[in-house]
């Protein structure tokens, strides 16, 4: 094999590594930007769900204060 030739080898190894990397990378970017997506789905429900709990305490709040008020003034019509 001469020189010549054994440079067209390794040029083409070359390109075909770096062909190769290319993919890996494509690959990679396509898998990073689903793991990205992933995260905000999850995100976007561990809001909602913040939200609703959120939202069953402040009932249950005003529930809560409500029958206390509601007992208060039973108490004082009924024993005054």
């Amino acid at each position: 094999m001469t020189a010549e030739q054994a440079k067209d080898v390794g040029t083409a190894q070359f390109q075909g590594l770096s062909s190769r990397l290319d993919d890996y990378r494509e690959s990679h970017r396509e898998l990073h930007d689903e793991h990205s997506k992933i995260h905000q789905d999850v995100a976007s429900k561990a809001d909602v769900a913040d939200a609703k709990n959120y939202m069953s305490n402040l009932i249950l709040t005003i529930v809560l204060a409500a029958s206390a008020i509601v007992g208060g003034i039973l108490g004082r019509l009924i024993a005054p």
